[in-house]
């Protein structure tokens, strides 16, 4: 399913819309930018008892930014710290080894996304803006 380019475009600009879709402000300063196109995000984040209770992504840029914040905002939700952790890594080998993880679910969109390295940035500040947000979380669990 996800080795067929327009299902991963199709899931891709449908998620882009559903994202717009929604009025986003973002209270956070914990967010990335892209140097080199000018993208950029940041997150909100609640947790409560490991457990990830609210996230939010607000971004601006291209296409593949904001559906990798959807998906990240559609996958994490209701995860524990742990979870989450473990889906960050099965991301980044993903998309390092251009494989399908089925527990990625739609996240499996952007597998292809290795062949045009300008994009790996974009694709990547969702995951930037989570591991420092719980690197946070868990410095001030101690």
């Amino acid at each position: 399913m996800y080795k067929d380019f327009s299902k991963r475009r199709d899931i891709i600009l449908s998620s882009n819309k559903k994202f717009n879709e929604k009025k986003r402000i973002c209270l956070t300063k914990n967010s990335q930018i892209n140097e080199n196109c000018d993208d950029r995000a940041s997150l909100d984040l609640e947790i409560f008892e490991k457990k990830i209770e609210k996230i939010q992504f607000c971004a601006s840029g291209c296409s593949l930014l904001i559906a990798s914040c959807y998906l990240f905002e559609k996958i994490l939700i209701k995860k524990t710290i742990n979870q989450v952790k473990i889906l960050l890594d099965k991301y980044e080998k993903m998309i390092n080894f251009q494989e399908i993880i089925p527990e990625l679910h739609s996240l499996n969109a952007l597998v292809m996304v290795k062949n045009h390295p300008n994009r790996l940035v974009c694709v990547n500040i969702p995951v930037k803006l989570l591991k420092n947000q719980l690197g946070n979380y868990e410095k001030n669990q101690n």
